[in-house]
């Protein structure tokens, strides 16, 4: 190989490696934003259940309410068990990882090489934990949605009625007037 050949393969090497590190950090902050938006959906079903339980006492499908509750509490604890702690790659290394490489003088290409390749592994594994834990959250959120609406349809006809009630106590029945013909 030319000397050419040889410094364009390691320019070659470098953008693929810089772009495998650039990959592992969009990983990494996607897992940071989906770990915080579990956890604020978590907090908002356990806020959601409390105040369904607390509306429960005056309803007129008070069971409905309670069920919604507990499809609430399972959303907040898939959602957060999908920001449970987990083994995730981080990007970068440790300067001594590339100790033995130095020690033999190892082609600076060949060194680039390994170390893309070690962050395509790394990739691939953090791929896996992110769908996993996306999973969890997508049903959270359909086990919150289910929750809600098995609390809200019930509770529609006893609404509907006494809005009737309301309207009907309204209007005022009017007494006929009777009007005597004038001379």
């Amino acid at each position: 190989m030319s000397k050419k050949d040889d410094d364009n393969r390691n320019l070659v090497f470098a953008e693929a490696y810089r772009l495998s590190e650039r990959r592992l950090e969009s990983q990494f902050t996607s897992a940071l934003a989906a770990d915080g938006r579990a956890m604020g959906f978590a907090g908002l079903s356990v806020a959601a259940a409390a105040v369904l339980c607390g509306l429960a006492t005056d309803a007129h499908a008070p069971i409905a309410l309670i069920v919604g509750a507990v499809f609430l509490v399972i959303a907040a604890g898939l959602s957060a068990y999908s920001a449970r702690p987990v083994d995730f790659y981080s990007p970068g290394a440790q300067f001594n990882d590339l100790g033995d490489d130095m020690e033999k003088n190892i082609d600076y290409s060949a060194v680039l090489k390994e170390l893309g390749d070690f962050n395509d592994k790394h990739s691939l594994a953090n791929d896996k934990l992110l769908a996993g834990n996306s999973r969890f959250l997508k049903t959270a959120i359909f086990c919150a949605l289910l929750g809600l609406t098995i609390s809200i349809v019930p509770q529609i006809p006893s609404v509907m009625h006494d809005a009737k009630i309301e309207h009907d106590a309204e209007i005022a029945p009017v007494e006929p007037v009777s009007v005597a013909p004038q001379e």
